[in-house]
């Protein structure tokens, strides 16, 4: 290893991360910390045979520090499997593609219209904005300090498992996302210098100059050094044993490894988010859902002419209507069977969209949100989907029964339940399960298929029982469990418990008549089931049919792929590009979803980017995809290719995705391995190249196998092909050996994966600091110290104390490693000691123990979140207090996440910092800081707490606990309990009585006290001109350091803030920001000023409300600011400079209004009616005194001189104390002030309901 490469870079280093399409691998500058090495180095070619490789470069974990412009906050960014430069690379580079394959939103297209640059977490909720500078896309980040590293929030950029970026699949599970331009651009930059013209305006990572500047150029792994390891069973041979695909194979070998590690999907008691209308009560169900209509060319047996479906494409319900109009009703049945949809995506039609329609009263009575696909767009709705997967088996069922068509409603239910019980996915679970938490119980569905022939009773008194009939479905609505619906003689269908089958036996016995009566009912039930008599005609009403048998059986024509590839080597027109319109299933978000090629991408002069090419491995050409939530994201042709395709419909544009290969075979045309050769002219020996009398079985994405011929699928799925015949050894058969090898050539070189870490020691303040326990006992023994030792003791006595481990007595930790059923359900997890010197003038040491949470199974986001109390619930609760005449406590409980439960199970071998129980099984008992579900234990362990000492959830608010008590005067309140984490806010006429409850259970900071900071405000009681004291907020302290950094900027720019007469209001009246035009601000001027609006934005939060309008103005340019914009920014800082003072006091006097402005009005002659205001179900009993909402509102009507869209501006106060503010421009253009006027309002009282019901509940 490079002793150079390895060293630590410079502290508070500063600098850019540039995104860089054309790295392979991410490399780390001077601006990252060195966190962890691993055992790999690679050699690095750059994109010039001018250059000279650089060998030996480490394969580390490294991070950097964001400063995030709206809190302050640091986040720190950590990227696995980076290459280390260090202080010889002073711009650092990420590979796009290696961010998107962890599962994280990667946009560095400052062109698209649709989406912000920068990269957005979806698991943690954070995103981080890119800026602009020379063409390049990057953030401006530092070095981070060891303290940072170890205390700040992280955000994980990519995966820790081994980075191949010649792969065709990454080995975390994601499928590849690699552009192969980087070494096509390689062979490139040898041309004229007109070519290097034509990189530079798609990146100026693409030209010889730019990048020598920046010392070292774009990574290509070309080499890996690493230690042998060693399996049982690798997963060729476990695929070649069972059967079964490669892919499956792994997982399988991942499954086995990890005996008893899978979580359930739900818990069977859960919590749901706290809805505010009506429906409390109601289960949600998370995820995005999508329904449609499809229609029947036949009236069903019960009257229904179409159905509804809805689907989140892992759980099926249809639900047949007798005609479209009552789609509402399908929505209500399927609310009440399966629960509230959090989102809902439909299409445009009139029975859904209309607003008096019963769906749309449904979905806002519900609080549902919905959204609808454009039109034409139909693949944007994956109701789609579920519906051709339902009608596909009941095709199926229809040829395999032959029965009536009239049959589809109670067909299409029976399918969709089977979909839903049927195990698929990655976790190999149910979609019943997925969407419910329960494992589902298919009694119902193993003792009959659809119209199996049964006798049946329904009347035990008559003579004629048991009857003949056909089974049809369970009756879900009809009497207890095993209650079937069945189809009788007469053409009715009846519900009845008592089912059972008709016997071969009983079919032959001609004694009893049986083969008579049987047929007799056959040709009863054909004649009244006949589909002619209840033929539907087409109409408008119902524009789209369920499918007949032949209707799928339509040939699909074979599209000349040659042909089209010769035409988009011309470019121009792109409707010969054989992408374009392509549906696919594309890498997203941890899985494959159907995605739509939209268009060719093109560079900033028009031009389309990359080239055409014969082999889609070479084909540069980039393209836009959309994806089924309107999404969308860039991806080279290549990447398109490796997910390919396999069947084309009749218009050339669906096509099939393949799932894996399960097995294969050779008729008597294929060529013996003694013939597969032959000799040229020359006398070389060569290979015959034939795919002849080979086929292979493959699995498709939607679950359907087919055998293809090997000439088809080589073509199609080269890689996939390739890699079953190697893990199948087939690969020496003449049908495979003459190029299965040039495709594997690509695959070669892949990481094996890492496991081992090591901390590089480092030292604070001079005082060297430990990573390790052993290390610290180290320090200690050479300085003749028990300085580290002291901490590690008292910090384990803690742990101890907490009873947070039980040790495993027996067993030791390589049994367990090698046999998982000794500790069966656990998963291994490591530990280690974060330490750290605090700047106390005395450099007390610090430990805490911290489990290694990157390593446990990944786990549902609902069993990692927890919730806080917002602030606007902070804001009302200090005007409770005030109004009540109540006090407020506040305290910090210590050591919170190890006074919970441990919610998953796992263990681990105990470390140096255990002593004597060095090297034992020590089961986790506790929530240990770092754990996944650390944060939600904690939660739920308080929430319990408090439930024990008489404290109730608000539904309003669920960090919010009220309890039922009366003050000094007998007055009946309530009082109030806010949970922020571990930091609690009391409010009561006796909160010290409540802290001692509370001190019982936990171990609380310091003193409990009246607070004086909550959530970054200063908060204090603050007494009114009238003698009166209440409590109140200001956020003093953040906007001095806020103006003190903005005075440092301007100040270096050799500028001062303004002072005098402009800064006695925020912004000129007369500056327009939207008709600026000063020139555009640079790179660093432009982060600057993006930091310096986030300052703003979360003053106005602390309760400065006085910038909010001029704030909103100069928020909407964050994406090209200004000169003037800029300025017009500094000025609101002069503003506040001098207005420092300012603070929101929480005053509970009701406010004397005049009335007499307002008109009354007898509403019950409206076309309203007699109307009331509708109360939440299960309202608490008011109590306490009342408070008053005062709501002022105003718009600026075409206040935008632009776009000419109004500005609506609004302040809610309860009593007298402001409690929402809102400042927004409209979403719409309104040519009237009215029209403007009636926006602002409905907007306010929208805003107005929410804040009412969240009051009373």
């Amino acid at each position: 290893m490079s002793t150079k490469s390895s060293q630590q870079t410079n502290a508070d280093t500063i600098g850019r991360t540039d995104s860089d399409s054309h790295a392979d691998t991410t490399a780390a500058g001077a601006n990252f910390l060195l966190v962890a090495e691993t055992d790999f180095t690679c050699t690095v070619r750059p994109f010039s045979d001018a250059y000279d490789e650089i060998k030996s470069i480490p394969v580390v974990t490294a991070a950097t520090a964001y400063d995030e412009i709206k809190t302050g906050t640091t986040i720190i960014l950590v990227f696995h499997q980076t290459l280390w430069f260090g202080q010889a690379l002073m711009t650092s580079l990420i590979c796009p593609q290696q961010v998107r394959s962890y599962g994280l939103s990667f946009c560095d297209d400052h062109y698209d219209p649709n989406r912000q640059i920068g990269i957005h977490d979806h698991e943690t909720e954070t995103f981080i904005p890119f800026t602009v500078e020379n063409s390049m896309v990057g953030i401006t980040t530092r070095r981070p300090t060891r303290t940072e590293y170890e205390t700040c929030r992280h955000v994980i950029m990519t995966s820790d498992q081994p980075w191949d970026p010649s792969s065709q699949r990454l080995p975390h599970n994601h499928p590849r996302q690699i552009s192969t331009i980087t070494s096509r651009a390689q062979r490139l930059f040898d041309y004229p210098s007109e070519f290097e013209l034509v990189m530079n305006s798609c990146s100026t990572a693409l030209t010889d100059t730019s990048l020598s500047s920046q010392l070292i150029p774009p990574s290509e792994i070309s080499s890996i050094t690493s230690k042998t390891r060693h399996t049982k069973i690798t997963a060729e041979e476990l695929a070649r044993k069972f059967k079964i695909g490669l892919e499956t194979a792994r997982k399988t070998l991942q499954a086995t490894t990890q005996l008893g590690m899978r979580s359930s999907i739900h818990p069977i008691v859960r919590r749901y988010r706290t809805d505010l209308v009506r429906g409390l009560e109601a289960r949600r169900i998370p995820d995005k859902w999508y329904t449609d209509t499809f229609f029947s060319r036949v009236k069903s047996i019960s009257g229904h002419t179409c159905g509804q479906l809805f689907t989140n494409t892992n759980f099926v319900s249809v639900h047949p209507l007798t005609t479209k109009s009552h789609v509402g009703q399908a929505l209500d049945d399927f609310t009440e069977d399966i629960g509230i949809p959090s989102h809902l995506v439909f299409d445009n039609a009139a029975e859904q969209t209309g607003p008096k329609t019963e769906f749309m009263k449904l979905i806002r009575s519900l609080k549902i949100q919905w959204k609808t696909i454009e039109p034409y767009a139909h693949w944007q709705n994956r109701a789609e989907d579920g519906i051709r997967e339902v009608k596909k088996r009941w095709k199926r069922t229809r040829l395999r029964t032959g029965c009536s068509p009239r049959l589809w409603d109670y067909g299409m239910i029976y399918e969709a339940r089977i979909l839903s019980r049927i195990a698929r996915g990655r976790d190999n679970r149910t979609g019943y399960e997925k969407v419910t938490g329960f494992t589902p119980d298919i009694s119902e569905d193993v003792d009959f298929e659809f119209y199996d022939p049964v006798w049946y009773i329904t009347n035990p008194n008559d003579p004629n029982s048991p009857k003949n009939g056909l089974w049809l479905d369970p009756a879900r609505r009809v009497g207890g469990l095993l209650t079937f619906y069945v189809l009788t003689i007469s053409d009715d269908v009846v519900a009845t418990s008592t089912v059972q089958y008709i016997t071969t036996e009983d079919g032959t016995t001609v004694d009893g008549g049986m083969t008579d009566r049987l047929k007799h009912f056959d040709q009863q039930v054909t004649e009244l089931m006949r589909d002619e008599q209840h033929q539907l005609a087409p109409s408008a009403d119902n524009g789209f049919f369920t499918r007949d048998i032949n209707d799928d059986d339509i040939e699909i024509e074979a599209l000349d792929t040659e042909a089209l590839i010769e035409e988009a080597d011309n470019y121009t027109p792109d409707a010969y590009d054989q992408y374009l319109g392509a549906s696919l299933l594309l890498p997203k978000g941890g899985e494959r979803i159907t995605a739509r090629v939209t268009k060719r991408m093109k560079d900033s002069e028009g031009r389309p980017i990359g080239i055409a090419n014969k082999n889609p491995i070479l084909d540069s050409r980039q393209y836009e995809v959309e994806f089924p939530d309107g999404t969308t994201d860039a991806y080279c042709a290549n990447t398109i290719a490796e997910n390919l395709y396999s069947q084309i419909d009749s218009e050339g544009r669906q096509f099939m995705i393949l799932k894996e290969i399960t097995d294969h075979r050779s008729d008597a045309t294929a060529i013996l391995k003694e013939d597969g050769d032959f000799i040229t002219r020359s006398g070389n020996k060569k290979a015959k190249r034939t795919t002849k009398g080979w086929k292979l079985c493959v699995e498709w994405n939607d679950g359907t196998t087919d055998w293809i011929p090997l000439k088809d699928l080589k073509e199609s799925n080269p890689i996939d092909v390739a890699e079953y015949a190697k893990a199948n050894k087939i690969d020496d058969e003449p049908a495979f050996k003459w190029w299965v090898p040039f495709v594997l050539k690509k695959k070669d070189r892949i990481i094996s994966k890492v496991k081992s870490k090591y901390w590089k020691t480092t030292h604070k303040f001079g005082i060297e600091l430990p990573h390790t326990v052993e290390e610290a006992y180290a320090i200690d023994a050479r300085n003749g110290t028990l300085y580290w030792t002291n901490v590690i003791n008292k910090e384990m006595k803690k742990i101890h104390g907490l009873n947070s481990f039980e040790k495993v007595e027996g067993i030791t930790p390589e049994e367990i490693r090698q046999n998982a059923t000794k500790l069966p359900g656990h998963s291994e997890i490591g530990l280690h000691m974060v330490f750290d010197i605090k700047m106390d003038g005395l450099f007390t040491r610090k430990a805490r123990l911290v489990a290694n949470g990157n390593e446990t199974p990944e786990l549902p986001k609902y069993e990692r979140y927890a919730s806080v109390v917002s602030r606007e619930s902070v804001r009302i609760g200090f005007l409770y207090a005030a109004l009540n005449d109540l006090d407020i406590l506040s305290c910090d409980i210590s050591n919170a996440y190890l006074n919970a439960p441990c919610a998953e199970k796992l263990w681990t071998e105990a470390g140096a910092e255990f002593g004597s129980d060095r090297r034992h099984v020590m089961i986790l008992k506790k929530a240990i800081y770092g754990l996944k579900t650390a944060g939600n234990s904690w939660h739920a362990t308080l929430s319990k707490t408090l439930e024990d000492i008489g404290f109730k959830r608000s539904r309003g608010d669920p960090d919010v606990w009220t309890k039922p008590a009366k003050d000094k005067h007998g007055n009946e309140y309530y009082q109030w309990i806010l949970c922020y984490v571990d930091d609690l806010l009391v409010i009561s006429h006796e909160p010290h009585l409540i802290m001692t409850e509370i001190g019982k259970v936990y171990d609380l900071k310091d003193t409990v006290k009246p607070p004086e900071r909550y959530l970054g405000a200063n908060i204090s009681k603050w007494q009114l001109p009238d003698g009166r004291e209440v409590w109140a907020m200001s956020g003093k302290d953040y906007v001095k350091n806020a103006v003190r950094l903005a005075k440092g900027m301007i100040e270096r720019k050799g500028l001062k803030l303004p002072t005098g007469k402009s800064t006695e209001r925020p912004m000129r009246r007369d500056y327009r920001p939207e008709i600026d035009v000063s020139p555009e601000l640079g790179k660093h001027d432009t982060a600057e000023y993006q930091q310096l609006i986030g300052m703003l934005r979360w003053a106005v939060e602390l309760g400065r409300v006085d910038i909010l309008h001029e704030l909103s103005l100069l928020s909407s340019h964050l994406a090209l600011p200004r000169e003037g914009h800029l300025e017009a920014t500094f000025g609101i800082f002069a503003y506040l400079a001098k207005h420092e003072e300012s603070t929101m006091p929480f005053d509970d006097k009701v406010p004397e209004l005049d009335f007499t402005s307002f008109k009354a009005t007898d509403w019950k002659r409206s076309i309203y009616g007699d109307i009331e205001e509708e109360l939440p179900i299960k309202s608490p009993k008011p109590m306490g005194k009342p408070m008053r909402m005062t709501c002022f509102v105003d718009v600026s009507h075409a206040g935008d001189l632009v776009t000419r869209r109004s500005h609506t501006g609004f302040i809610i106060y309860l009593n007298n104390s402001p409690i929402v503010f809102y400042s927004k421009r409209q979403n719409t253009v309104e040519t009237s002030t009215f029209g403007a006027e009636l926006v602002a309002m409905r907007i306010s009282i929208e805003t107005i309901r929410t804040l009412r019901t969240k009051l009373r509940l």
